[in-house]
């Protein structure tokens, strides 16, 4: 199954925050949805290889999304760790493609 999901990010001080908005249209249960924040490839400045960022604190995660239930999860880190770009979600699950 797919799931769809958008977010937005912003910078407060020196902390970033992504809020992911997560939605299951199928009529299964997704299970274990796991949220993940990923560095962008390329800065004005550097080229940086792909990479978690990490510590993030999810307000949420690896958590079920019943059929047709939407969440949004929000997640705070260093915004130094994410470059100067939003950062990329990444979506998996035990089911999830």
């Amino acid at each position: 199954m797919e799931l769809k999901y958008s977010a937005e990010s912003e910078v407060r001080g020196d902390d970033g925050i992504t809020r992911v908005t997560v939605e299951n249209p199928s009529r299964s249960l997704a299970f274990g949805v796991h949220l993940m924040l990923k560095t962008v490839g390329r800065d004005e400045e550097e080229v940086r290889e792909e990479a978690d960022i990490v510590p993030v604190i999810w307000d949420d995660n690896y958590f079920p999304l019943m059929p047709g239930e939407k969440r949004t999860v929000t997640a705070t880190y260093k915004a130094a760790d994410a470059g100067k770009k939003a950062p990329a979600v990444q979506v998996e699950g035990w089911n999830v493609k």
